[in-house]
């Protein structure tokens, strides 16, 4: 069983998939209205979205935007968005996820991760903590690529005495303030069956968004202050010669008048894996020096757009810095950028 990717994995561990899809077309109509109510807690759903309950172990609820369809793994194709609401016990979550239930930020770096299959996995926000229906959660969001296609995810787990409910949304970039919308309906309608034991806890506060480049690949940005802002982003630089992977971006800023922040900086690093292509009959190690100017200004509360370009050269790490060593030089060339409200 693959360690991550939420509930979605449920969908390619035994459950059939037929049946699934003949129960969603029949229960669509009759759920994209009303309440979610399940036996360990109740919430609301965006309006027009099919849902359909299962059990594989543990009890899954999957909830799609109408147009959204899944492949054999169950990753929703591109353009689509996908919830899945799951509650375990202790023993059915370790069952699914090879671990125990995330005590602590931290530890959802060891309990949710990308397919196996996926690459140019990188975290979007950070692990941190949130609370669902009054009981303290963990969260996390991370992109990555699949089937050659930008991917996210995001995570939420919860304990309400002894289960653990776990919140997955997978998402396109591009659809991401639909997804964040989705995501914001179901936790903030979230109602545990019996009473929350203690001290109500809240979310943290902070304004998130997440959307994409011109280049489809993800960006996100999260206020962390009325003065500072953290943003992550994905691009392909393209090169005449060389294919390089895409690469990615991490860093805070701070925010200026009228919600507006600019970041620009050189970077050298060796990418990862180590590439070793063979030119002029040799194998060379490479080293890749990064310029990159991104700019970007609050809109609204539920919106963030702005500007980037990256450059990327690919110079011959045993030759670098000496005239010559560069063998390639790869440009995104100018980008824009829009993420709404997540």
């Amino acid at each position: 069983m693959p360690v991550g990717w939420g509930a979605r994995a449920l969908l390619a561990s035994g459950l059939c998939l037929g049946a699934l899809a003949a129960a969603e077309s029949a229960a669509s109509a009759a759920v994209a209205s009303r309440p979610l109510r399940a036996a360990a807690f109740t919430t609301r759903i965006p309006a027009g979205w099919p849902v359909v309950a299962f059990t594989d172990d543990a009890s899954v609820y999957r909830i799609r935007s109408p147009a959204t369809s899944f492949d054999a793994s169950g990753i929703q194709r591109p353009g689509g968005v996908g919830v899945f609401l799951s509650v375990y016990t202790r023993a059915q979550f370790a069952r699914f996820y090879g671990t125990a239930p995330p005590a602590r930020p931290a530890d959802l770096l060891d309990t949710f991760s990308p397919p196996d299959d996926a690459t140019e996995a990188f975290t979007l926000f950070a692990p941190h903590r949130t609370a669902l229906g009054g009981e303290p959660a963990l969260t996390t969001t991370f992109a990555f690529r699949s089937a050659d296609a930008p991917d996210v995810e995001t995570d939420l787990v919860a304990r309400h005495g002894d289960r653990w409910a776990v919140v997955t949304v997978a998402t396109s970039p591009d659809r991401g303030p639909t997804a964040g919308s989705a995501l914001r309906t179901i936790t903030r309608a979230w109602r545990w069956r019996t009473p929350v034991a203690g001290r109500r806890a809240r979310p943290r506060g902070g304004a998130r968004y997440l959307g994409a480049t011109t280049q489809g690949e993800a960006i996100a940005v999260e206020r962390t202050s009325r003065s500072s802002a953290r943003y992550a982003f994905a691009f392909f630089p393209a090169c005449r010669a060389i294919t390089i992977p895409g690469q990615q971006d991490v860093s805070g800023v701070p925010v200026g008048p009228g919600g507006r922040f600019e970041d620009r900086f050189d970077v050298a690093y060796r990418p990862f894996p180590d590439p070793a292509p063979v030119i002029a009959g040799r194998p060379r190690p490479l080293i890749l020096v990064e310029k990159a100017a991104l700019t970007g200004r609050f809109a609204s509360s539920r919106l963030a757009t702005g500007t980037l370009r990256d450059r990327v050269g690919v110079f011959d790490r045993g030759a670098f810095p000496a005239p010559g060593a560069q063998l390639e030089g790869c440009d995104t060339g100018p980008l824009t950028w829009r993420a709404g409200r997540y």
